[in-house]
C-alpha cells in the first residue's frame, strides 16, 4: 500500500495492490499535501503508470499541469488514472444546475492532459444515455 495524507479530516489518497497480482513497482511519488500517489511499474509484463489523485477544491490549473509533468517523468507505459478531480469536465453533460460552473481554468488545463495522455473518462464511455430517471 502507498498513501498520501495531509490531516485526519482532509485530503488523502491511497493505492492498494492485491497480493498475487503480477505487479512490480519501479518508482513511487507521494505528495506531502495528500493530493496524489504516482506509481510506475510493470503489470503482466507491460509498463504501466498508476495515478491516484484528490484534486484541489479551488480552481488551480497549475496543479493538473504539474501533476501531468510528474506523470510523464515516470517514463513510458499505459496510464490508469483515478480519483476525485474536483472538476466538472463538461457542464452541459455533467451538471443539472444552471449555476455558474466552478473551476473553469482547471477544467481547461485538463484538456491537453487528457489529449496528450490519450485519457478518457470511463464514466462517460457508454453512459451518454444517463438521465435523471436512471439515477
Amino acid at each position: 500500500m502507498h498513501c498520501s495524507t495531509y490531516s485526519g479530516y482532509s485530503r488523502g489518497v491511497a493505492v492498494l495492490v492485491r497480493k498475487g497480482l503480477q505487479w512490480r513497482t519501479k518508482k513511487v511519488l507521494v505528495d506531502p499535501n495528500g493530493r496524489y500517489v504516482l506509481m510506475s511499474g510493470v503489470l503482466l509484463d507491460k509498463a504501466c503508470r498508476l495515478v491516484a489523485v484528490y484534486g484541489p477544491n479551488v480552481d488551480d490549473p497549475g496543479f493538473f499541469l504539474e501533476l501531468w509533468r510528474l506523470v510523464e517523468s515516470l517514463g513510458p507505459g499505459a496510464i490508469l488514472w483515478g480519483g476525485d478531480f474536483n472538476v466538472v469536465l463538461d457542464a452541459k453533460l455533467d451538471r443539472e444546475s444552471k449555476a455558474r460552473m466552478q473551476h473553469v481554468a482547471a477544467a481547461k488545463a485538463l484538456e491537453p492532459v487528457m489529449r496528450d495522455g490519450a485519457l478518457v473518462d470511463l464514466w462517460r464511455q457508454g453512459m451518454e444515455w444517463r438521465e435523471r430517471v436512471h439515477v
